[in-house]
């Protein structure tokens, strides 16, 4: 998301590295994840097991695509909401793209930043009602408000197999690295001690067990 940044310290010739959340899927919303060489790296786990192995994004769109229908999808007002409205724009240009108000802000501040989402516009409830096939971001909270509607598909971007929010299924796009990412993004830090935050470090200390990585379970 936009603003979000690594910190990188120095102390008696080592080098920290925290990542804060991280993804190394490509982005147009924001800037690619940069590798950095450390003898330390603090990362995040949120999705640290073999079992999540995330999806080509294009393919979760396409999918939507062929469904042929309205689509309410719900997604974080930052960073998630734009990331999205980028790759509709871009993927499915054909298929008009609404956006709810409390969300526009955020997609100015985007567009001000140098960062083109694409084609979309305000949701306007009568223009929308009258589509045939159709994308609408919302935020969590106004995604809820369509619990009940059975004239849409409704869908929540996460990388989790179950949504935290009722939908009808979920559209499997994260901003979270996935195990093979975080694998990745280990190994190019070049780091001999591993600290974990923010999810499950059991797997990754298993898998590194035995190497000469060693790590360390923070939370």
């Amino acid at each position: 998301m936009l603003g979000s940044a690594q910190i990188l310290m120095e102390y008696q010739n080592e080098r920290y590295l925290y990542t804060g959340d991280f993804k190394v899927q490509p982005d147009a919303s924001c800037e690619p994840y940069q590798n950095v060489l450390c003898d330390h790296l603090v990362t995040e786990t949120t999705f640290a097991s073999p079992e999540y192995i995330h999806p080509n994004p294009a393919e979760e769109i396409f999918r939507l695509a062929d469904r042929k229908v309205n689509v309410v999808v719900g997604a974080y007002a930052v960073g998630k909401a734009q990331r999205l409205t980028s790759m509709i724009a871009k993927l499915c240009p054909e298929i008009p793209l609404y956006v709810h108000p409390e969300l526009i802000t955020y997609h100015r501040i985007y567009e001000k930043h140098g960062f083109n989402l694409g084609e979309w516009k305000p949701y306007r409830r009568a223009e929308f009602k009258n589509e045939e096939q159709s994308f609408y971001i919302v935020s969590p909270s106004q995604f809820n408000r369509f619990s009940r509607n059975k004239n849409v598909l409704k869908v929540f971007a996460t990388g989790w197999k179950q949504s935290y929010y009722q939908c009808d299924e979920v559209l499997n796009i994260s901003d979270h690295a996935d195990w093979n990412d975080l694998l990745q993004v280990v190994k190019n830090s070049g780091a001999k001690h591993v600290y974990t935050v923010h999810g499950d470090g059991n797997h990754l200390k298993n898998h590194l067990e035995g190497s000469n990585i060693g790590v360390t379970i923070l939370s």
